[in-house]
């Protein structure tokens, strides 16, 4: 999804990350299982309406829960985020 490249684009790392010779399924269980750490652990000063958008889209493991979690949402977000980066 969008929201993992962009977690992946702010923290360097995947929001769940895969153990040394963890085992595809396994991997791919936890994925629909767990959380991924929250962005702020990693990216100080995220605005907070975009790290919780991220981590709302990321949380939603049905998606009937990522209705309402649209792209242009998290365009508009990174959008906001950037130009205070620039400012």
């Amino acid at each position: 999804s969008m929201a993992v490249i962009v977690y992946e684009i702010l923290t360097g790392k995947l929001p769940i990350e895969a153990s040394d010779g963890e085992n595809k399924i396994i991997y791919l269980r936890r994925v629909a299982r767990e959380n991924p750490v929250n962005i702020n652990h990693y990216v100080k000063g995220l605005p907070s309406n975009l790290a919780n958008f991220l981590m709302r889209t990321l949380a939603a493991k049905d998606p009937v829960e990522r209705q309402g979690l649209k792209i242009d949402r998290l365009a508009k977000e990174f959008k906001l985020y950037a130009e205070t980066l620039a400012a």
